[in-house]
């Protein structure tokens, strides 16, 4: 991503300073020079990768979500187990066995069809 190659060039950038702070102490102004260098570096790198970081929902015309905030239906997790191999659906008025496939005897004897 360009944003976080920017991002480690401003890091980079900003801690080159701070490695030659280590290297040579002896001089204050040089280590207030290299911390300001490093302070710099940080606010460009932060100021480059908030610049190309982007988040856009694409949606087309007319596009209207399946569920609302709220989420979807609850009526849809009242899933019950007559027996432990059958699974029935209220809201589909049907039930089905645990390996998925269509109980028609417990959806007749469940749900009266």
């Amino acid at each position: 991503m360009i944003s976080r190659r920017i991002l480690c060039l401003g890091l980079s950038l900003a801690l080159l300073p701070a490695a030659g702070l280590s290297a040579s102490t002896a001089h204050a102004d040089d280590a207030g020079a290299a911390v300001a260098g490093g302070v710099i570096g940080l606010a460009v790198g932060a100021a480059l990768s908030k610049k190309h970081h982007h988040h856009r929902d694409v949606y087309y015309p007319g596009y209207v979500p399946p569920y609302g905030p709220g989420g979807y239906n609850p009526a849809w997790n009242q899933s019950f187990m007559p027996t432990p191999a059958v699974i029935c659906y209220p809201m589909q008025r049907a039930c089905y066995g645990v390996d998925g496939g269509f109980a028609y005897k417990w959806t007749a004897r469940v749900f009266g069809y």
